[in-house]
C-alpha cells in the first residue's frame, strides 16, 4: 500500500475512533459499514477480519492498516471477478459461485485440478460461503 493510501487509512481510523481511545470497537466499525449498506452478518465478518488473531474486540491502528493491506494485496482484477460472481450481491461467494469463478478463470488457479479443493481451502469457517476476507486470505495463501 502506498504511503499516501496509508495516510488516508490512518485519517479514516482517527475519524472512526469517535471516542479517541486509540482503538475501534464494534459500535464504531458497525456505524461505518452500516452507512455503506453492509448486512449485519457481513459487518461482523469485517470486524473479525480487522480484529486480528488476538480477537480482543479492539481494533488498533496496526490491525486496521494490516487489514487494509491484506485487501490491497488481492489483485484488483481478481477482486472484481469475485464481486462479479457474487450473484446475489450479499458480499459472500457461495460454494457454487466460487466454484464457477474457479472453473471459468482457470488462469488464476492453474495448480488445482479440482475446484472443490480450492473451495474447501477458502471456506475456512465451513459455512458454505466465502467472505471477501476468506477469499483474500485463501488467495494469498495459495499464491505463496
Amino acid at each position: 500500500m502506498s504511503s499516501r493510501l496509508m495516510e488516508k487509512m490512518e485519517t479514516l481510523f482517527k475519524f472512526l475512533d469517535k471516542d479517541s481511545n486509540g482503538y475501534l470497537d464494534e459500535c464504531e466499525l458497525t456505524a461505518y459499514f452500516e452507512r455503506r449498506g453492509l448486512s449485519t452478518e457481513l459487518i461482523e465478518e469485517q470486524f473479525r477480519f480487522f480484529d486480528g488473531p488476538d480477537g480482543n474486540k479492539k481494533i488498533v491502528l496496526e490491525e486496521f492498516l494490516a487489514g487494509w493491506q491484506k485487501m490491497a494485496d488481492l489483485p484488483v482484477d481478481l477482486r472484481k471477478l469475485a464481486f462479479e460472481y457474487d450473484e446475489d450481491k450479499d458480499g459472500f461467494l457461495t460454494r457454487p459461485e466460487l466454484k464457477a469463478l474457479v472453473e471459468n478463470k482457470r488462469e488464476y488457479f492453474l495448480e488445482f485440478d479440482d475446484a472443490d479443493q480450492l473451495v474447501n481451502m477458502f471456506d475456512t469457517n465451513k459455512d458454505g460461503r466465502i467472505s471477501i476476507q476468506e477469499f483474500n486470505e485463501g488467495y494469498s495463501k495459495y499464491k505463496k
